[in-house]
């Protein structure tokens, strides 16, 4: 604090980007669209069936959930934000359900051959 000033620590949510950063962030956009409309003709097709995957991507959800929640309750603590603290309990719940869904076709009686 100086003379009554409280500063504030600038984070990636608060920092004003850059020319390139925008740039690049509108070239992702442009290739995510050019990907989407190039798989149009082909979306209607049923894909090949693939038990494997649910639990897969589950899997993967409940890691990037689980660090998403740990990177939001790290900044909360750093700068003291009320909405990274509501983000991180919102992707911590978003967590919890899914880890309760895996662990549920998992432990259910069906799934066991």
């Amino acid at each position: 604090m100086d003379g009554g000033q409280i500063l504030a620590l600038e984070t990636p949510a608060t920092a004003e980007p850059s020319r390139r950063q925008r740039l690049t962030a509108a070239l992702v956009c442009l290739a995510f669209a050019t990907a989407t409309f190039a798989l149009l003709p082909i979306a209607s097709r049923p894909l090949p069936s693939m038990p494997g995957f649910v639990p897969a991507y589950q899997s993967a959800l409940i890691a990037v959930y689980a660090l998403t929640t740990y990177l939001f309750f790290s900044e909360y603590r750093r700068v003291r934000s009320v909405p990274l603290l509501v983000l991180g309990a919102g992707t911590g719940t978003g967590e919890r359900g899914t880890l309760k869904h895996a662990l549920s076709r998992l432990l259910s009686p069906s799934a066991v051959p």
